[in-house]
Parts: C-alpha cells; structure tokens; sequence
C-alpha cells in the first residue's frame, strides 16, 4: 500500500491551564485594551445569541443558528477586517 500524503499538526500554546504566560504572546496579545475590546464583543455575541435562542423557542422569530463556541473566531475576523473588506456570512458568523 502506496501513502498518498503525510501531514503534521502543529500545536502552539501560549497560556498554562492556570492562565500563566509559557511562550512569547503574538503581537496582538500584548495590548491589553485591544484584548479587552475582543472579550467584550464576545459577551456581547453570547448575550445576543442566548437572546435570540430564548426568542426562537417561544415563537418570536424564526430559524436561529446560535453561534454559542463560535465568538472567538467571529470576533477576531470582524476585528481583522479593513473598511473595504466584504465578508459573506453563511451559518454561524452572524456575530463577524
């Protein structure tokens, strides 16, 4: 039997399970006030989706995909955007 490909999976960790520092942060990650800005819009995305899940199961609006698991990613990409920068949403990125 032929192998068709090999690949690795590279692991990088930045924090310990007890939020201790264990390698240098990205860039990004230096700015307190910019990481702070990133958390509250994700509080904002989970209080939005529980909101909107809350709405749907009484009736009040229709189909719903929560993006609960999802506001890291959705919050880095809106950040990351520049003003002329399109973004199509599909399922889960309601909160981009």
């Amino acid at each position: 039997m032929s192998v068709a490909a090999r690949f690795e999976i590279h692991y990088s960790q930045f924090l310990d399970p007890h939020g201790n520092v264990v390698a240098p942060l990205p860039g990004f990650a230096r700015d307190a006030g910019k990481l702070a800005a990133l958390y509250r819009w994700m509080v904002l995305m989970r209080a939005y989706d529980a909101k909107a899940i809350a709405l749907q199961r009484t009736g009040q609006i229709g189909t719903f995909a929560s993006l609960l698991g999802h506001e890291a990613f959705n919050a880095g990409i809106g950040s990351a955007m520049a003003k002329d920068d399109v973004f199509l949403a599909t399922y889960r990125e309601n909160g981009v």
